[in-house]
């Protein structure tokens, strides 16, 4: 028979595997048992804690060892906390060593950052940058959690970055458009001599371009090979700086798409990648139509209220053909309605509005005048569409909800 035992004081010299068998005498005689094997279990014991800090720079390697003792032998699980110990993430299972790269720090919390190649993170600049790890060791008799070590982070070289991006996305052919451009370091420590150059695809139709905000550049403008290049440099970035530009685009009538690449270069050695590439599609004329509204929380049964639907294009372009569609829920009766100027009908519970043209930035106001004839809740679901393409999908449609009591 095979049968697990502790160690106790009569078995203090007891190994793993040892052969054993009871004896049991009284008055009469003594019996044997039959010979059975003896198995130690033990729950896990970190016998080597990971070293308690690392003070190392942002986007180099980091490695930390542990060990720890166990019957049967415990598995390991690496964790990181970025955010104080609240919460925790795996970084990998079933090795006593780990080795791993975080990225480097983004732009003060708050600040503009337009889309970018730039890897993300989820660190903030403004607060001190240390992150905890820990491992975690368990098998089937128990856990054990090994003390929590502090990655300090230290800058001794300059994290310069780019970045791009385009109002409206995709932009509109032959309409204006306009980009913006960042350069920034993102470190704690000076930049020197640095240069950004932004090259403007001939189709993007690069009118202008300045400055905004940030460090003071000098910039000059050429035409090159497929496009215009603006080249801006400065003696000295500051850490933990950034430098905005704005540009005035008018992209090509029969253009399907452009670019903006942006690259920067310093003195010393660059802690990122400072090389941005953005790919601008250029569309035939659309626009965001949108609609909001607005009614009451709630009303007694048999009193009038208004649903009120704002129908608005967003542009850049005009929309035709606009169609408004509301559907009544059963439990109100239209009373009346209000369309700004919009043709209108309804059939059964299903209000139908349309709009020949509405140009960019123009908004046309529907009130709905209702009466609750039975208690219950109101929910009143409008959507809008137009003939002109639309990208922004996600403000065509709403609920309204009144609760009848």
């Amino acid at each position: 028979m095979r049968r697990a035992i502790s160690r106790s004081a009569s078995a203090s010299t007891a190994e793993n595997g040892d052969d054993y068998r009871a004896i049991v005498k009284n008055s009469d005689g003594s019996r044997t048992t039959q010979w059975g094997t003896l198995d130690v279990v033990a729950a896990p014991l970190i016998t080597k804690n990971p070293a308690s800090t690392k003070t190392l720079h942002r986007g180099q390697q980091f490695s930390f060892s542990s060990a720890a003792s166990g019957d049967p032998a415990p598995v390991p699980t690496w964790q990181i906390s970025l955010d104080g110990g609240t919460t925790w993430q795996v970084l990998s299972t079933g090795r006593s060593d780990v080795s791993f790269s975080l990225p480097s720090v983004p732009p003060a919390s708050g600040a503009e950052e337009p889309a970018t190649t730039r890897a993300a993170t989820v660190r903030p600049a403004t607060a001190k940058p240390q992150d905890l790890v820990r491992v975690i060791y368990q098998n089937a008799y128990g856990t054990a959690t090994s003390k929590t070590a502090v990655l300090a982070f230290a800058d001794s070289y300059p994290d310069v970055g780019v970045a791009a991006s385009v109002s409206p996305n995709p932009v509109v052919a032959g309409t204006a458009a306009a980009a913006t451009v960042t350069v920034g370091d993102y470190s704690g420590v000076r930049a020197t001599k640095v240069i950004a150059v932004s090259t403007f695809a001939t189709s993007l139709g690069l009118k202008s371009i300045r400055e905004v905000s940030g460090p003071k550049a000098t910039c000059t403008t050429k035409s090159v090979h497929g496009g215009k290049a603006v080249s801006c440099s400065w003696a000295t970035l500051s850490a933990r700086s950034q430098a905005v530009f704005r540009a005035s685009l008018m992209p090509a009538k029969k253009a399907t798409n452009g670019a903006i690449t942006v690259s920067a270069t310093l003195a010393q050695h660059n802690g990122i990648l400072g090389q941005a590439t953005l790919t601008v599609p250029i569309a035939k004329p659309w626009a965001d139509v949108q609609v909001s509204g607005t009614t009451k929380k709630s009303v007694k049964v048999g009193t009038e209220f208004a649903d009120v639907l704002t129908v608005r294009d967003a542009g850049p372009s005009s929309a035709t053909k606009v169609k408004v569609t509301a559907v009544l829920p059963a439990n109100v009766k239209l009373v009346k309605k209000t369309t700004g100027g919009a043709k209108c009908r309804t059939v059964k519970a299903t209000l139908t509005c349309t709009i020949a043209s509405m140009k960019a930035g123009q908004l046309t106001r529907l009130t709905l005048l209702l009466k609750g004839v039975k208690k219950g809740v109101c929910d009143l679901v409008a959507s809008v569409s137009s003939a002109t393409v639309d990208y922004e999908s996600v403000n065509n449609s709403l609920s309204l909800s009144t609760v009848i009591r």
